[in-house]
């Protein structure tokens, strides 16, 4: 029994368009993600400023300059999807480095929280630990 293409196709279609609305009304009914805050602290150096320019696909938080110790902090809420990314270029005396300050697999992963407090050196930005209330998931600078 062969079935013309328009009865296959039309039920898809359909099928597919009440998916999609059915979960994008559900993310805007209370099924999204809590906020998430993320905040960056300055550790470079004791009398440098950090120079930061952080943003995702749909947001551009601008540029920042921290003094010594200060940080700067932001919220959003991250996607249902779990493909929230926020990208940061960063510079002190000089030297410039990029870093993802967000991406939602690894930082709820390794937090199970939605605080994510990012302590930023020479060495590379180190993830506040709640369970050993220690900068504890550290990362080297990417090339």
């Amino acid at each position: 029994m062969n079935l013309p293409k328009h009865e296959i196709v039309l039920p898809f279609l359909l099928i597919l368009v009440l998916l999609t609305t059915t979960l994008t009304s559900a993310e805007e009914d209370g099924f999204s993600m809590p906020i998430a805050h993320v905040s960056i602290i300055n550790n470079v150096s004791s009398v440098l400023p950090l120079t930061t320019h952080c943003k995702s696909k749909n947001d551009d938080l601008g540029i920042q300059v921290l003094p010594p110790g200060a940080n700067f902090s932001f919220h959003f809420r991250p996607s249902f999807w779990g493909n929230t990314l926020f990208a940061c270029d960063m510079e002190w005396n000089g030297t410039q480095k990029h870093f993802n300050i967000y991406e939602t697999p690894r930082d709820h992963d390794n937090c199970k929280c939605y605080h994510y407090y990012w302590n930023i050196s020479p060495g590379g930005p180190c993830m506040y630990n709640f369970k050993t209330q220690t900068f504890g998931f550290c990362y080297v600078w990417p090339n």
